[in-house]
C-alpha cells in the first residue's frame, strides 16, 4: 500500500472512541478492523484473512501473556496471605511523625515494585490509619501513592508493564530476530532497560514526591487542605469523611509471603538473561552486557520465573496454612480478572502494531508529512506532547502506548534514513524517543480524571475524586513542564556523548523543577 492520509485513520477513529467511549480495548479493536479494511481496499474477505495473519501469537509473546497471568495470581496469593501488609506493618511501627509516615509510602512503593495495583491498594488501605492519625490530608496520602504507582513501576525491570512494552516494541521493528524484518536488531528487554534513565517523567515526579515530604513544601490547594487537616483534625479538607471497605488479611501474615515469589521472580530472571545469553560464568563467552544484548528471547525467561515464583508462593502458602488447595481455583480466578484486561491490551495493540508498520505504514507516512517541519532532534520532546496529551484524553497509557509506540519507532526509522536493520549503537535516538512516549503517557494518565489509576487512587484512599486532581495538579505540573524542557534539549546533548549527555539532561531537569517547587512553596503557601 503507498503512503496515504488512509493510514492516519485508524489511530484518530480509536483516539476518538476511547475519549468517549471511555473503553479502550473495544476502540482498538474496532482501530485493527479499519485498518484492514483500508489495507485491502474494503475486501472484507481479504481484510478478515489479514486480520487472521497478523493475529498470529509467536511462541515468545505467549509466554509474555503466561508471565501475566501468573503475575496477576501471585498478586492475589499476596493479598490473600497478607503478605504486603505484614509488610507494612513491620515498617511502619516505628513512625513517630507526619514526615516519617510520608516517607514510608516510598519505601512501600519501590518494595510493591512488581505492579501498579498491588502498590497504590496495598499502600491506600495500610497508610490511611497512620495518615489520618498524624493529621495528614486524604488528598495528600493520594498524591503520595499516584506519584510513586505506574512512575515506580515503569521504572523496574521486572514488571507488569513489561508484557506491552517489549511486545509492542516487536510489533514496531525492534528485534534481535531478522524473521520479523527489524529496524532496529537489538533485544526488546535491553531496549527496555537501556531506556529507563530517560524516563523523564518518573524520575522527576517521584524526586519531585519526595522533595515535598522531606522539605515540607506545602503550596496550592493541598496546603489548604494541609491547614485544615492540622487545625480540625478533618483530613478531607472540611467535608465529610468517605467511608470505605477495608480488606480482611491474615491475622499471621508474614512479610515472607510478600518476599518468597517476589524474590524468586527477580532471580530467575536475573539469572536467566544471562544463562540464555551466554554469560561466562555459565560457560559461553559473553560478558554480563553482551549475554544481555545477546538474550534470545525474554518470554520464556519471565514466563518460567514467575511460574516458580508463583509455585513456590503456593508452597508457603500451604505449609503456612494460609492458602488450602480448594482456595486455588479463587486465586486463579481473581488474577485472571485482575490481568485479563491487561492480556487482551497487549494482544490487540500487538495486532495493531503490526498493521501499522507493515501494511498501512503510519509512521512513514507522519514522518513523510512532517520531515520538512520537524527536525529529528525535536521528535522525542514532540512524542512526549503527544503522548501525553492521547493520555489525558483517553485516560490509559497502556492504551496510549498501543497507539503510539508503532508510529513512534517508524517515524523515527524513517526520519534516520534507514533502509536496513542498524545496530541499536548507531540509534542514539531509539531509548530518548521510547523514553519520551513512555513518559507522556504516564503524566498524561497521572492527572487524567477518567484513568483507571486516578479511580483507583481515589477508591484506595477515599479523597473526593476532584480534590485529587485540583491538589495533584500543581505538585505534577514543573515535572510536566521540565521533562517535555528535557526531551527538547537531550538529543542536542547526545550526540557529543550519549551516557554523559544523559546524566547532564536529567540533572538540568532535576534542578529546575526543585527550584520551582521551592518558588511555588514561597509564593503560593497561602493559597485560598
Amino acid at each position: 500500500m503507498q503512503l496515504s492520509w488512509y493510514s492516519i485513520i485508524p489511530p484518530i477513529v480509536i483516539l476518538l472512541m476511547a475519549t468517549f467511549s471511555k473503553k479502550i480495548i473495544p476502540s482498538i479493536i474496532a482501530g485493527c478492523i479499519i485498518a484492514c479494511l483500508l489495507t485491502t481496499d474494503f475486501d472484507i474477505f481479504e481484510a478478515a484473512k489479514l486480520l487472521f495473519v497478523r493475529s498470529h501469537i509467536s511462541a515468545g509473546t505467549l509466554m509474555l501473556f503466561g508471565f501475566v497471568f501468573f503475575v496477576g495470581i501471585i498478586i492475589a496469593l499476596i493479598n490473600a496471605t497478607g503478605g504486603a501488609t505484614a509488610f507494612a506493618n513491620l515498617i511502619t511501627k516505628r513512625i513517630r511523625s507526619a514526615r516519617q509516615v510520608e516517607s514510608t509510602s516510598f519505601l512501600m512503593a519501590f518494595i510493591l515494585f512488581i505492579d501498579d495495583y498491588l502498590s497504590t491498594v496495598t499502600m491506600g488501605y495500610v497508610l490511611q490509619p497512620l495518615t489520618d492519625k498524624f493529621r495528614i490530608p486524604r488528598a495528600k496520602l493520594a498524591f503520595l501513592i499516584h506519584s510513586l504507582g505506574s512512575p515506580v513501576v515503569v521504572m523496574a525491570p521486572i514488571s507488569s508493564w513489561i508484557a506491552i512494552i517489549t511486545n509492542q516494541l516487536e510489533a514496531a521493528g525492534v528485534s534481535n530476530n531478522p524473521i520479523f524484518a527489524p529496524k532496529f536488531l537489538a533485544d526488546q528487554f535491553f531496549v527496555f532497560l537501556k531506556t529507563i534513565p530517560f524516563l523523564l517523567y518518573s524520575i522527576l515526579i517521584i524526586t519531585s514526591a519526595w522533595i515535598i515530604v522531606r522539605f515540607k513544601l506545602s503550596f496550592g490547594p493541598m496546603a489548604k487542605q494541609e491547614i485544615i487537616a492540622s487545625e480540625t483534625g478533618n483530613v478531607f479538607g472540611g467535608k465529610s469523611p468517605h467511608k470505605i471497605a477495608h480488606h480482611e488479611t491474615q491475622k499471621k501474615s508474614s512479610i515472607w509471603d510478600l518476599f518468597i515469589p517476589i524474590i524468586t521472580l527477580v532471580a530467575g530472571v536475573f539469572i536467566g538473561i544471562p544463562y540464555t545469553g551466554g554469560f561466562w560464568l555459565f560457560g559461553g563467552n559473553n560478558s554480563l552486557v553482551q549475554a544481555f544484548t545477546k538474550c534470545p528471547d525474554i518470554g520464556p525467561i519471565l514466563f518460567t520465573s514467575s511460574l516458580i515464583a508463583l509455585i513456590l508462593g503456593l508452597i508457603f502458602g500451604l505449609w503456612q496454612k494460609k492458602v488450602h488447595f480448594y482456595s486455588w481455583p479463587s486465586l486463579i480466578k481473581e488474577g485472571y480478572n485482575l490481568m485479563f484486561s491487561a492480556i487482551l491490551i497487549v494482544f490487540t495493540a500487538g495486532i495493531l502494531g503490526s498493521i501499522l508498520k507493515n501494511d498501512l505504514h503510519t509512521g512513514q507516512y507522519l514522518s513523510y508529512l512532517l520531515e520538512p517541519i520537524l527536525n529529528i532532534s525535536f521528535l522525542p520532546a514532540t512524542l512526549f506532547l503527544v503522548s501525553f496529551l492521547i493520555s489525558l484524553s483517553i485516560g490509559t497509557a497502556w492504551g496510549t502506548l498501543a497507539i503510539l509506540i508503532p508510529i513512534a519507532i517508524q517515524m523515527l526509522s524513517q526520519m534516520m534514513g534507514i533502509t536496513g536493520a542498524i545496530d541499536l549503537n548507531q540509534a542514539i535516538l531509539l531509548c530518548p524517543t521510547l523514553g519520551a512516549v513512555l513518559s507522556g503517557a504516564i503524566a498524561g494518565n497521572q492527572i487524567s480524571p477518567i484513568s483507571d489509576t486516578t479511580f483507583l487512587t481515589v477508591a484506595c484512599t477515599g479523597v473526593y475524586r476532584n480534590d485529587h486532581i485540583n491538589t495533584q495538579l500543581w505538585y505534577a505540573l514543573p515535572a510536566i513542564i521540565f521533562a517535555f524542557l528535557g526531551f527538547l534539549i537531550m538529543p542536542s546533548v547526545l550526540i557529543y556523548s550519549f551516557w554523559k549527555g544523559m546524566l547532564l539532561t536529567t540533572g538540568f531537569s532535576i534542578g529546575l523543577c526543585v527550584i520551582t517547587l521551592f518558588i511555588l512553596n514561597r509564593f503560593f503557601k497561602n493559597y485560598k
